[in-house]
């Protein structure tokens, strides 16, 4: 579990939350996407690729992606729509939207899943986000998406997990799940865990509830 006595950077505590992307085709695919989107020869390289390949060492892919997701060149910007659909297809490989690996995740998917199979023939999946332009650029460190019985999209549900309550710019996500800076275990901090999964499952079902009855 991420709880420590130091703390944890918010990275960390997302991607054990809630589960990681493959980093290294996620910015393969995000540099297709940008390459194609401006029309360019090649990809435009940023400052910490450039000295990459001057001084030829080997990529460190969490820095590479950091640098560009973080990048406030218009040249590196993903809309929302493509954000999705990238975070989609660059899950790690073995990983299932129906498993998810992070344990809030898995915990928030189990509650959301029973209420789904208690109206009907539902599918739902689970995609992390985390480290993605989904995440730095629109807000969103995962979402879970509802497909009706035959695969047909119905709504999705996003969720951001932060340690900062007075967040700059505020919060685009369904639900917001604030968590202590030093740390909270579902084993030794249980009671306080189980509040958590409750108050945030709350908020993302009342988002899916309200568009399933449409």
């Amino acid at each position: 579990m991420y709880k420590e006595s130091s703390g944890v950077t918010g990275g960390l505590l997302e991607e054990e939350l809630l589960g990681t992307m493959d980093k290294k085709k996620y910015l393969q695919e995000a540099r297709r996407h940008l390459t194609e989107k401006h029309h360019l020869p090649k990809p435009v390289l940023n400052e910490y690729e450039r000295m990459v390949e001057y001084e030829n060492v080997q990529y460190n892919f969490s820095r590479l992606l950091k640098e560009m997701v973080l990048s406030r060149e218009n040249v590196d910007f993903i809309d929302y729509k493509t954000s999705l659909k990238l975070v989609e297809v660059c899950q790690p490989d073995g990983s299932s939207p129906e498993r998810p690996r992070g344990f809030f995740g898995r915990s928030l998917y189990q509650k959301i899943k029973a209420e789904l199979d208690r109206l009907g023939q539902y599918k739902l999946e689970y995609f992390s986000a985390v480290g993605s332009h989904l995440d730095v650029k629109h807000g969103i460190d995962a979402f879970f998406r509802i497909c009706d019985s035959s695969g047909e999209e119905l709504t999705t549900a996003t969720l951001d997990v932060t340690m900062n309550p007075n967040k700059v710019g505020g919060y685009k996500a369904d639900s917001v799940a604030i968590f202590p800076s030093g740390g909270l275990d579902p084993a030794e901090d249980k009671g306080e865990y189980l509040a958590q999964v409750e108050k945030t499952f709350q908020e993302l079902w009342d988002k899916i509830s309200s568009e399933l009855e449409k």
